[in-house]
């Protein structure tokens, strides 16, 4: 079995739409061991004006609780964020007044968008970042319509120094038959960084299981590792990664 590491996680408990209790939290953590996932970046949504705001303090504890009660299986668990973009300025503040945070402390933060529409200013904001030091993981840019319907969209994201996570279940259409389709154009244009779970909670059907399986098929087991394994490693390590990827198939 290959060892992954995720980077896109939601089951740090009571916090978000993901795990909602301690319990709930550790049946995802044996379940995702059981597949080969041996490190976790709890990646809690931060949406400003919303129920998912806990800062870094409250979820560091909280992380902390969660270490004690998985002790015993033996996996490692890191703080983060999946961080809901609003203009620049407001998200140079929340890092200041430590309400966010990147990936493990890392340059590494995880970004989401409006799922249905492009931000204006959203490549302003990604350069922003880029100023700070911070280099943006866009969540699951399958699952944008504005990008399945346009894909020069990302292109023009793609010209700053961001890079491009995908859910694992993608490919097995679990988020439909368009965000299927457009991961499979941006595996076979190696545009993807990272492959992760944004895990929520355990369901009747294996999913991850089921997508390694498909994911290894369509692209190989080396791409697969790099995906989920050698690059996630980097971010927790916080090393340089660079964008260009070696075909493996």
């Amino acid at each position: 079995m290959n060892k992954m590491v995720d980077i896109h996680n939601h089951s740090l408990p009571l916090v978000d739409d993901g795990a909602k209790s301690f319990e709930a939290a550790r049946a995802n953590i044996e379940y995702l061991k059981s597949h080969g996932i041996d490190s976790i970046v709890l990646t809690s949504h931060y949406i400003v004006e919303s129920d998912y705001n806990a800062n870094v303090e409250a979820r560091r504890n909280l992380l902390e609780k969660l270490r004690t009660e998985v002790a015993d299986l033996d996996i490692k668990l890191y703080l983060g964020n999946e961080v809901f973009i609003t203009d620049s300025n407001t998200i140079k503040r929340l890092l200041q007044e430590g309400e966010i945070t990147t990936l493990n402390g890392s340059r590494y933060m995880l970004i989401e968008f409006p799922l249905r529409q492009k931000l204006q200013y959203m490549e302003n904001v990604i350069c922003d970042l880029n100023e700070m030091g911070i280099v943006p993981i866009i969540a699951h840019p399958e699952r944008y319509t504005f990008i399945q319907n346009d894909f020069s969209q990302l292109e023009n994201i793609l010209e700053y120094d961001c890079l491009l996570q995908c859910n694992l279940s993608s490919i097995i259409g679990n988020y439909g038959r368009s965000a299927k389709k457009l991961m499979k154009k941006l595996l076979k244009e190696q545009l993807v960084t990272f492959i992760a779970t944004d895990f929520h909670r355990v369901g009747d059907v294996d999913k991850v299981g089921k997508s390694l399986k498909k994911l290894k098929k369509f692209v190989g087991e080396e791409y697969v590792k790099m995906l989920t394994y050698e690059n996630p490693l980097k971010v927790l390590e916080n090393e340089s990664i660079s964008r260009k990827i070696i075909s493996y198939k």
